[in-house]
């Protein structure tokens, strides 16, 4: 049974928008979040594991890297020396962007094994995390001034997020000043786009932009104003905002895994395009949100 409940951002009514035997998306027209409810599925447990192909990862790298460089950029004008905890590291695309620019001392955190000897091979200190994890201040010296969530909050639970947070704000009570936080927003191209195509019948795009099949899949899609409305339940004010295109205009087709030189070609025509447009309509399919504690601005 699929419960179809109000908003969990603001609790109001929401509709159905798209389904099929895999998921359901649900909008609210209050705050524009979407939340997405996913079969459960049997999967490893490390989430990296999972096949993403090189062409995919190599894109996927640029993409990153590229997003980091700004963020890193923008942590600098609010601070001179940050100290970072990046939490949900993944293979360390953020952490990289910060040693270019020299930003020490840096600290990762994730689930998975694989994530964390990836990042501690870059000579970065990374910590492995688990559902018992009560406290991070016991388990580093580094006293983080700056936490980043870049492609993490969208795929846990609202209790998720909250003990997240609950356990950065016990861990590092006196240090942690700014939190910075990335998310796929609804106003993006690529999501407009293919909840147009999946209600004429082409369920592929939406479907992998939600992430269905892979654990763990996007649960979120924000609006701008919802992630602000969940953020000030924690007491995070926002302090700066931008948006962000989330793939490479000149390797579109190998974040779409084309194989042949025909889609391939036409995959980079379509990339340009799209770019294009996202960055001239205002529409990137991220939202990147620096956050400070309330009274801390």
């Amino acid at each position: 049974m699929i419960p179809v409940k109000s908003c969990c951002i603001c609790d109001e009514e929401v509709t159905l928008k798209a389904s099929d035997e895999d998921f359901r998306l649900f909008h609210c027209s209050s705050c524009g979040h979407y939340s997405c409810w996913h079969k459960e599925l049997k999967l490893p447990e490390n989430y990296d594991v999972q096949d993403a192909g090189a062409e995919f990862l190599e894109s996927l790298a640029a993409t990153r890297i590229r997003q980091g460089a700004r963020i890193v950029e923008e942590v600098l004008k609010k601070e001179s020396n940050p100290s970072v905890l990046d939490y949900g590291c993944g293979r360390g695309f953020f952490l990289q962007a910060c040693q270019r620019r020299n930003v020490k001392p840096l600290l990762g955190a994730d689930l998975s094994q694989l994530a964390v000897d990836a990042v501690r091979k870059m000579g970065v200190e990374a910590l492995l995390l688990d559902k018992e994890t009560s406290s991070l201040n016991a388990l580093t010296k580094i006293q983080p001034s700056v936490v980043s969530f870049l492609d993490v909050i969208e795929h846990l639970t609202l209790d998720e997020i909250a003990a997240t947070f609950q356990q950065l704000k016990t861990s590092f009570p006196d240090s942690l000043k700014s939190w910075v936080i990335k998310v796929p927003v609804c106003s993006g191209i690529l999501f407009r786009a293919s909840l147009l195509f999946f209600r004429l019948g082409f369920k592929n795009p939406l479907k992998q932009l939600l992430q269905v099949g892979t654990d763990p899949p996007h649960r979120h899609y924000f609006s701008k104003g919802s992630l602000s409305l969940l953020m000030r339940r924690f007491g995070l004010e926002p302090s700066k905002s931008w948006g962000e295109p989330d793939f490479e205009a000149a390797s579109f087709s190998k974040r779409l895994r084309f194989k042949n030189s025909a889609a391939s070609l036409a995959g980079l025509f379509v990339g340009h395009f799209l770019h294009f447009a996202a960055v001239g309509l205002g529409a990137e399919d991220s939202c990147v949100t620096i956050f400070s504690l309330r009274g801390l601005q």
